[in-house]
């Protein structure tokens, strides 16, 4: 009982083993980025590293407060702790992804690119006049449509913001 008056009113910890696995191209990024920084293969990094990485793995739009937060419900506390394992960096990016909203927010930020005019849709020709400024590679019009056809729930020839986020965050993309 007493506990339970002691943790009122703070979020319960994360249980690691409640955390969905990260896909095969996010781990090996994930990977990747922790083997930059960890050069003398210690198996540790540094705080300024890791928050480096966790900026840029979903973290970047948290404020410090709500990042303090989630780091403590990780059992994480940035002041006493400086150095970070493999693990536990795996672990707090992949809630951010999974559970804790990040993978929707990036959704969002990428129909942003598209969406430049902000008419709450968008179509072939927003994907098309965009797509060649952020890929290394030509996309043909097949395969805008073909996009098009997977995300358009509504059949109406466009994408919604709202299709779109549930198309990105589904095992269709991973594909």
């Amino acid at each position: 009982e007493m506990k339970a008056q002691k943790n009122a009113g703070k979020p319960a910890p994360i249980d690691p083993n409640s955390i969905p696995p990260l896909s095969a191209d996010v781990m090996s990024d994930l990977t990747d980025a922790f083997n930059y920084y960890d050069k003398a293969n210690s198996g540790f990094i540094s705080l300024q590293q890791f928050k480096s990485i966790l900026h840029n793995f979903g973290f970047h739009r948290t404020t410090k407060k709500d990042m303090d937060e989630e780091l403590r419900r990780h059992d994480i506390d940035l002041t006493k702790k400086f150095s970070f394992d493999f693990e536990t960096t795996k672990n707090v990016v992949a809630y951010r992804l999974t559970k804790g909203g990040g993978r929707e927010e990036e959704a969002k930020d990428c129909y942003k690119l598209f969406d430049k005019r902000e008419k709450s849709f968008i179509n072939s020709h927003d994907i098309k006049s965009q797509v060649g400024k952020y890929l290394e590679f030509q996309v043909t019009d097949s395969e805008i449509a073909e996009l098009i056809e997977f995300s358009d729930l509504g059949n109406m020839g466009q994408i919604s913001m709202r299709d779109f986020v549930k198309f990105y965050n589904s095992s269709t993309w991973d594909k």
